[in-house]
């Protein structure tokens, strides 16, 4: 029984909740020192588990889909995202998943190489001598995105795309935070106004781009592919059903590689050397997606970062039956939580864990390492439909920005993150770009 596990309770409890309040990537740090690798905890009707085993996750992960479903936080997406791969259960799910997966596979995202590139230059091009990476990063990921899934110039309606995902960005950040994310949501905040009508804003422009595709149909970006799927019975894609796919990898995929990459730049900033050895590697190679997953620095640094400052800082499902996990009973309804910052940071699987060292990945000294004690893309049935499309990208705009210039850190060189919606940096990250 879950009641039997050890975790904060009493004053105890309140302790913990102000100690979550004020450092939430500590705090995950704290618990499993604290408690171990298996907590539970209750705030009111609400029960949590958190688990730190690596045999727990897998069980989890590859345990009876039908048991689980997406915990609260990630529902919370659903009034923006609809029914998309990230907030869809049940058979639903599956067979979005089913159709859309073949768009994703290794050989199915090479074509998209060539517009991370042109993407990354003309942004590099636009910063000149100095940026902040960030900044930098959200705007190239953004036109990434755009150029994926429609192949083409939002003009105009670029600019209503962009404000349209910061509001609802900054909505749920603050939702996280306010008293009045418990009133009920029916009530009309103007912060919710705000943020109702940034989706209606969205969904005008997405809906529009799905009614051009469809008069005028053709091309290869992810909207065609979309329109163009069929089931076994032959049944295409409602324009709903687009809509949300369309919307949940636009929101998901270009705010997740933005912080990434902030993070992967960053650290090469601070790192000279590890700069000038990944330039060698990547200078005399051809910038096509097979030489790039074949770069091991490359591959490196970028494992590593996800390690350290994976966008997914905590991650959970919740059973909607009675779930027995490795002969722990948890209750229907549970909230299990899965406190990544703090799992890929675990000394006992990851030598100096809060050091960035590219190298513990090409040293061998993780050999043996638990096939689900690395999981920034989630695993099993669920596991990240778009990762494939995101590593490239990552490696991608990594090679543009290293092969362009040496960047030199114009702060202080400490990098934090801040957990929002995803894991950002937690301070401006601004750079100089000295031409190679």
């Amino acid at each position: 029984m879950t009641s039997t596990l050890p975790g904060p309770r009493g004053i105890g409890l309140a302790r913990a909740l102000r100690r979550f309040s004020r450092d939430r990537l500590g705090f995950q740090l704290w618990l499993r020192e604290t408690y171990g690798d298996r907590v539970a905890a209750r705030l009111g009707p609400i029960r949590f588990v958190f688990l730190y085993d690596p045999d727990d996750y897998e069980a989890l992960y590859t345990g009876p889909g039908r048991l689980s479903k997406r915990h609260r936080v990630v529902r919370m997406h659903a009034e923006a995202l609809g029914e998309g791969l990230l907030t869809g259960e049940g058979e639903h799910w599956k067979r979005h998943r089913r159709l859309v997966s073949p768009s994703f596979t290794p050989t199915a995202v090479q074509q998209y190489t060539a517009a991370f590139f042109a993407e990354a230059e003309r942004g590099l091009a636009q910063a000149g001598s100095s940026a902040e990476l960030h900044t930098l990063v959200l705007d190239i990921a953004m036109r990434i995105a755009v150029a994926s899934l429609f192949g083409l110039d939002l003009g105009d309606r670029f600019a209503i795309v962009e404000n349209a995902l910061k509001t609802g960005q900054d909505h749920f950040v603050a939702y996280q935070t306010s008293p009045k994310a418990l009133l009920p949501k029916w009530v009309p905040t103007a912060a919710r106004r705000r943020y109702r009508g940034a989706i209606d804003d969205l969904d005008r422009v997405v809906y529009e781009l799905i009614a051009e595709r469809r008069a005028r149909p053709g091309g290869d970006d992810l909207l065609a592919r979309l329109l163009a799927v069929r089931d076994e019975d032959g049944q295409a894609f409602s324009d709903r059903d687009v809509r949300d796919e369309v919307i949940t990898l636009f929101v998901a995929g270009h705010e997740t590689s933005a912080s990434t990459l902030a993070f992967v730049l960053a650290s090469l900033a601070v790192r000279p050397d590890l700069q000038d050895r990944l330039y060698d590697e990547l200078s005399g190679v051809p910038l096509t997606a097979t030489a790039l997953r074949e770069a091991p620095l490359l591959k490196a640094v970028l494992e590593e970062s996800l390690r350290m400052y994976g966008p997914a800082w905590m991650s959970g499902r919740e059973p909607v039956e009675d779930l027995d996990l490795r002969g722990m009973h948890i209750p229907a309804g549970t909230q299990i939580l899965l406190p990544l910052w703090a799992y890929h940071r675990d000394a006992r699987r990851f030598d100096d864990p809060h050091t960035f060292r590219p190298e513990r990945w090409m040293d061998g000294s993780l050999a043996g390492l638990h096939r689900y004690a690395f999981v920034p893309f989630g695993g099993g049935r669920r596991v990240c439909v778009g990762n494939h499309f995101a590593m490239l990208e990552l490696a991608a705009v990594t090679a543009a920005f290293v092969r362009h210039a040496r960047m030199e850190p114009m702060w202080d060189g400490a990098i934090r993150g801040q957990p929002h919606v995803t894991l950002r940096p937690a301070h401006p990250l601004p750079v100089r770009f000295v031409p190679r």
